[in-house]
């Protein structure tokens, strides 16, 4: 299993990059941009990389439904 870096610049890595990603690692989009973490890549043919971004998460956090949010976003990653 791959360690964790340091926050990578997603939009720096090609498709084979991202998915060699650990679930877990942290993310940002563009060099200083948005901070996230790395779900996945969902199924079902599309390849959308999904990630749950700081300020995202946070406002769930207010809301008391942050649990749900990131299972949420991380069934949407596995095809679920």
């Amino acid at each position: 299993m791959a360690k964790y870096q340091s926050a990578v610049n997603i939009w720096d890595l090609n498709k084979e990059q991202i998915a060699r990603l650990q679930v877990g690692q942290w993310v940002r989009a563009g060099e200083g941009g948005d901070l996230g973490v790395y779900l996945g890549i969902a199924a079902g043919g599309v390849g959308s990389v999904v990630v749950s971004w700081l300020h995202n998460a946070n406002a769930k956090r207010r809301d008391s439904n942050y649990r749900q949010y990131i299972t949420n976003m991380r069934r949407y990653a596995l095809g679920v």
